[in-house]
């Protein structure tokens, strides 16, 4: 199988697995909003908070070192095992010692226990964390999504049961802890590897080199992703850390997780093209395109139907993280389109620009924060998030637009059609609250404005669009041929994903330009076919991430955990 059609399966297994684990961890959050209060939630997480700046050390970045070297065997697995298993150790004892310290800074002597508790999860992890990156440097993703889908089931079934029980906020914590460890199982079960205990000085000195730069990129992250639930709980108090939690993990769940799942997958296969600087902006501007085209109207959606959906699915508790949860869904989308830039830099060795841009990031970020707590409370946090990320992101395509030679009219080009249809989207969505009135149900009102809005977003896509029109309809094309018996026609439905935008795709099919076919073009220009290969265009902002990156011999490669995942509940 080609490194895109595996980027592609593995793409969808990932993010299917995700979306998944999130759903279950999702219906397991709705009972449990209606069994606790938002300050037990806030209280669990004070004590995830202190955790997550640690979680990026855990395994001392040596998982993203076995993704970017080739020559890994399986002497470095053991040294890699060694090292996590150690830093686990490690980790809880810090944990324990400094679990006072926690519960002091947020002024709750309960947390000392919660904290000393979840640093559990450290060693869990240290167990399982090589097992899961040799299953995905096997390239095994159907085995590979179990452990993800083990830890949420569990995670969610035992936090649902416990608080029942009558547990409170530690039905939370053993619904964490329990969810990794059962996750660890599952890999141990799927790998038969068996790990030995040993260290040598020279592998561990190449996994650490290359690892302690990712340890500070994620470093980094943590203190931009997890800043506003420290700040959040350290000036407003647990109940408004746990209507914050709330706001943030819905847009979490359905945007920021495809972003991560893509991640998983496609830094690997940036590594292979990390000498094909041409393949890297194809598969940079068609991972760009079509993530924005599956996230912009899930962001926008979230955003103008958000008092419906928490009126219909939350109790009145939890109703004033309305605004919180619509400012977080404009940020969660603009943060994740824009996401897999870090992988380019990671994939060509140059993880040292990333951390330079978190550090960048940071400064700005903190004292906004720190300033939208204090004007809005958490809602003010929310807005300060959003006031940051849209010149960050700004900032981050000019910059990767210098790394890899792409210029800002293709960026545009290829999100363009997105944008369009994203706007037509939040017209019809703030429109059906007007047109049923306020006397119709929440769920029905919501329920009309998912089905419109969708309707609008999906004719806007295919009235702009070239390249989706055209493969509708070769599907369309290909499902009458087999209802009829009869065979397809020769090029009619062979339309490569793309986005056309110069001027000979309106004399192609599907928008495919004639020289991507091998055939001349009526103006001169050249077919871009290399012997051997097939024909790609070059430069294109939409070409198909399978033939962007349709480069065989695969290196096996780990999964990367991702600092950017919220820890808590």
């Amino acid at each position: 199988m080609s490194l895109g059609r595996k980027v592609l399966r593995g793409s969808l297994l990932s993010y299917g697995s995700f979306i998944a684990s999130k759903a279950l961890l999702f219906l397991s959050t709705l009972v449990l909003a209606r069994v606790l209060a938002p300050r037990d939630f806030g209280l669990v997480g004070y004590a995830l908070v202190a955790i997550s700046l640690l979680d990026v050390m855990k395994d001392l970045g040596v998982t993203a070192a076995l993704v970017y070297r080739r020559d890994i065997s399986d002497a470095d697995a053991g040294d890699a095992f060694t090292l996590t298993v150690g830093a686990g150790v490690f980790f809880f004892a810090l944990c324990w010692i400094g679990g006072p310290l926690v519960a002091a800074f947020f002024h709750d002597a309960r947390v000392t226990a919660l904290t000393r508790a979840l640093g559990l999860s450290f060693v869990l992890y240290g167990l399982g964390g090589v097992h899961a990156a040799l299953l995905q440097k096997r390239m095994s993703f159907g085995r590979g999504v179990l452990p993800d889908l083990a830890q949420g089931a569990t995670k969610g079934a035992v936090s649902v049961g416990l608080a029942l029980y009558g547990l409170g906020y530690w039905s939370l914590v053993w619904g964490q802890l329990l969810g990794i460890g059962a996750a660890t199982v599952t890999t141990w079960l799927l790998l038969p590897w068996r790990p030995r205990l040993g260290l040598r000085l020279s592998s561990a000195r190449l996994l650490l080199g290359y690892g302690l730069h990712i340890t500070v990129i994620n470093a980094l992250g943590i203190a931009i992703y997890n800043g506003d639930y420290a700040i959040v709980g350290r000036t407003l108090g647990s109940a408004a850390l746990g209507l914050y939690t709330l706001a943030y993990s819905i847009p979490q769940m359905l945007t920021l997780s495809l972003a991560i799942a893509l991640s998983r997958v496609i830094f690997p296969a940036y590594a292979t093209l990390r000498d094909d600087r041409a393949g890297l902006r194809r598969g940079y501007l068609a991972v760009l395109r079509w993530s924005a085209l599956a996230l912009v109207p899930v962001g926008i959606g979230l955003c103008a139907a958000a008092p419906f959906l928490v009126h219909t699915l939350y109790k009145p508790a939890w109703w004033s993280a309305i605004p919180a949860l619509q400012a977080l869904a404009v940020y969660a989308t603009v943060y994740a389109v824009g996401w897999n830039d870090g992988d380019i830099y990671k994939a060509t060795g140059r993880p040292d620009i990333q951390w330079k841009l978190g550090l960048a990031h940071i400064v700005v970020l903190l004292p906004a924060l720190l300033l939208g707590a204090r004007l809005g409370g958490f809602v003010g946090v929310a807005l300060a998030q959003v006031a940051v990320a849209v010149p960050y992101s700004l900032a981050r395509f000019w910059l990767i637009r210098r790394v890899l030679g792409v210029d800002a009219r293709t960026i545009v080009l290829a999100l363009r059609p997105t944008a369009l249809a994203g706007a037509g989207l939040l017209v019809v969505v703030l429109a059906v609250p007007a047109l049923v009135g306020p006397a119709t149900p929440p769920v029905v009102t919501l329920a009309l404005q998912g089905l419109l809005g969708g309707l609008c977003y999906a004719l806007a896509i295919l009235a702009l669009d070239r390249e989706v029109r055209g493969r509708v309809m070769a599907l369309a094309t290909r499902r009458t041929h087999a209802a009829s018996g009869t065979d397809v026609p020769a090029g009619s439905v062979n339309c490569p994903l793309r986005t056309p935008v110069t001027h000979w795709d309106r004399r192609s099919p599907c928008g495919t330009p004639p020289q991507a076919r091998g055939v001349p073009d009526p103006d001169g220009r050249p077919a871009h076919r290399a012997a051997g290969t097939a024909a790609v265009p070059v430069d294109t902002p939409g070409t198909d991430l399978s033939r962007a990156l349709d480069v065989p011999d695969l290196p096996a490669t780990p999964d990367l955990p991702s600092p950017y995942v919220r820890l808590l509940p």
